[in-house]
């Protein structure tokens, strides 16, 4: 050591010592910058890899160089052309392929690679050596030759195993480690060298002098790293955009499934565990649709940064889109460890939040899968903690579940359910029901609501509660309004009396397509008179998009069909609805119906909605009638008109003939309720 200090500090001009260090350093830098960029890329890896060996090759060069310039020999030095070619030739290819290699996954390889960019250090030096001409020899101390070429490799494998254990977009341990392996190689590798004048030796004329070097050196390095710093800042500014959700800042699905692999790869290696957190946000719909959407997208921020105060150390928070995140968990005892981590994340999303000058509540659901207990592979374990994250928000919102095996049966199912819908129309398993509607005051029936039901050539019937939120997941909604509004205009025009008529509109069919166009065309074609058909939509429909709404409700309307607002009560109702769309009708939520007999507040907002009604002059319906002491109380508080199991269930048109309908006749409609 003493020797190497003293060959630094006496036979060496320490500015020029320190310019090579600077110089090192940047070259570092920039190449584990490049290297990581390779890391990321899934394609053109080879050609971030090679520009890494290229920098790398050209720093280790030009630090070799300058401190050869720092030297002070005593003696006039040339160096030879081809063989300072050679030597930075040899620099970048070794350093190329030990890049590459350090690319494994795997332990091992990636250490030799570290070794290999090492051995390209000493190699590079000792050709720079060679190409050294002067009139004298160098005699050299083998121990001292030994450790500077176990520095070099030494100090770059550890360099490219810290990188590896702690990659950054800001790689400062590695590039110092890196720079310390190239100078501590070159510079004990210098004091390995004793110089003794010989007359049989000198500095041939072709040979290029130290100050055409010196300037070609410090050019040629300082804009090649130049040019690769711009090109990493570049690209790690769009590998940003690219990789990085623009709204939150987080990373992406993109990064997140990088990450996973590597951990999943390291954990493997190490025999940890690994756990992934799949959270949505309970309630996110809801304020996005009665906010806005910059109210949905100052939530998605503020939920982000939440999620990032309650992450420790290595977890990595994503967002993979709309309103739902996820965390990778590495290490720990499992499951305790990522259950401790949930319930931090449910503590903090429970909590309020101040959106568009209002306080508002939601809650997170979560769910989670361990690798190795749930899944192997990186994808799988994706794919089972959002198993876990529908059964939690199906089952209780704002709560956890961790994956089990029986829950892919369940989305299986789902899926298969979500495949037959789309066929049920085609295969003719749909059909259309109907549930009569009566006047309270006359006793009369005055319509029908057609009904949707599909009847499973395996399962049998299935609720209309489980299959119409899947038809407007998956889009079939819109051929099974159609079908619904076809068929029961058909029938009701064939109807005697000539009775109303209820259909149901989803908010999907005003989103999509051209309702009102459907809704002309099919008048027309069937000959029903548009005065008897009564069109329900929720308000969930205004709350969404109400300007494109009230233009479609207003072409509707003109058409010369009714409008009424169904479910009024649930949601977020408000009475500027009717001050925006002039309401032909508006019916009572059966939840309220339901509730009204043993709960004051729900029979309070039922004689409310009523006294509104009568205000508007609009008629009210109470649906879900099931008792005698409902309808009373009904009758009591002034309803119009109510359905329900009392007057009678939904079914086929033809159980009503000769009862309300008599087809072909000028019958009247049958008492339903006593008057």
């Amino acid at each position: 050591m003493l020797r190497v200090y003293a060959c630094i500090t006496q036979e060496h001009d320490f500015r020029l010592v320190l310019v090579a260090g600077g110089i090192c350093l940047l070259a570092a830098f920039t190449a584990f910058s490049i290297f990581e960029q390779g890391r990321r890329a899934s394609v053109r890896r080879w050609a971030w890899v090679a520009l890494a060996g290229f920098i790398a090759g050209t720093g280790i060069w030009a630090t070799h160089f300058v401190a050869m310039l720092a030297y002070r020999p005593h003696l006039p030095v040339g160096y030879d052309l081809n063989l300072t070619l050679v030597s930075i030739g040899a620099a970048m290819l070794i350093t190329s392929g030990g890049w590459w290699a350090a690319l494994s996954k795997r332990t091992r390889p990636a250490l030799l690679g570290g070794a290999a960019v090492g051995a390209g250090i000493s190699a590079m030096h000792y050709l720079g050596m060679a190409a050294v001409k002067m009139p004298g020899r160098f005699a050299w101390n083998p121990m001292l030759v030994c450790v500077s070429v176990v520095l070099g490799v030494g100090l770059t494998a550890a360099a490219l195993a810290e990188h590896r254990r702690r990659p950054s977009t800001l790689p400062w341990r590695p590039a110092l480690l890196f720079t310390l392996a190239i100078c501590g190689m070159h510079f004990t590798a210098m004091a390995a060298a004793s110089i003794y004048p010989d007359s049989r030796y000198g500095v041939p004329s072709e040979a290029i002098d130290s100050a055409t070097l010196a300037v070609g050196v410090v050019v040629m390095a300082l804009v090649i790293l130049a040019i690769g710093l711009l090109m990493v800042l570049f690209d790690r500014k769009l590998a940003h955009v690219a990789f990085h959700d623009a709204l939150t800042g987080l990373p992406n699905r993109a990064v997140f499934t990088e990450h996973l692999g590597r951990e999943v790869a390291r954990a493997q290696e190490a025999g940890e565990p690994v756990a992934v957190l799949c959270i949505g946000l309970d309630g996110f719909k809801a304020v996005n649709d009665l906010y806005g959407h910059p109210a949905g997208d100052a939530l998605l921020l503020a939920a982000a940064q939440r999620l990032r105060s309650v992450a420790r150390g290595s977890e990595l928070v994503a967002r993979l889109g709309g309103d739902e995140f996820a965390i990778v968990q590495c290490g720990g005892s499992q499951p305790d460890h990522a259950n401790r981590l949930t319930q931090r994340i449910l503590a903090v999303l429970a909590e309020p939040f101040e959106i568009a000058a209002e306080t508002v509540r939601i809650t997170g659901s979560v769910g989670l899968a361990l690798y190795p207990a749930d899944a192997a592979r990186p994808e799988d374990l994706i794919k089972n903690a959002d198993v876990a994250l529908y059964r939690a928000k199906a089952e209780s919102r704002g709560c956890a579940r961790f994956y089990e095996a029986e829950m892919d049966e369940s989305l299986r199912r789902r899926r298969q359910l979500d495949a037959d819908l789309k066929q049920a129309i085609a295969r003719r398993q749909l059909c259309v029901h109907y549930q009569p509607l009566a006047d309270l005051e006359s006793g009369r029936i005055i319509g029908f609501e057609a009904l949707a039901r599909w009847t499973h050539p395996k399962l049998g019937e299935v609720s209309p509660a489980t299959f119409i939120p899947l038809a407007e997941e998956n889009g079939t909604i819109l051929k099974l309004g159609e079908f619904v509004l076809r068929e029961a205009c058909s029938e009701a025009a064939r109807w005697t009396p000539p009775l109303k008529l209820s259909v149901n509109l989803s908010p999907v069919q005003f989103a999509q397509g051209d309702l009102a166009g459907l809704v002309e065309s099919v008048v027309a074609e069937t000959g029903l008179d548009p005065a008897r058909l009564d069109l329900e939509v929720t308000e969930g429909l205004l709350i969404k998009d109400a300007e494109r709404a009230i233009a479609i409700l207003e072409r509707l309307k003109a058409l010369g069909v009714k409008i009424s607002m169904d479910d009024f009560g649930t949601g977020y109702s408000s009475l500027s609805y009717f001050r925006m769309f002039p309401f032909d009708k508006v019916k009572i939520d059966q939840s309220f119906i339901q509730d009204m007999i043993g709960n004051p507040q729900a029979r309070a907002i039922i004689r409310s909605v009523i006294g509104l009604g009568r205000g508007l002059g609009m008629p009210v319906v109470a649906e879900g009638v099931e008792t005698h002491e409902q309808l009373e109380a009904l009758r009591a508080e002034g309803c119009d008109q109510v359905q329900g199991y009392l007057i009678s269930r939904p079914g086929p048109i033809g159980q009503f003939e000769g009862v309300v309908l008599d087809r072909g006749t000028a019958g009247g409609g049958a008492d339903a309720v006593a008057a």
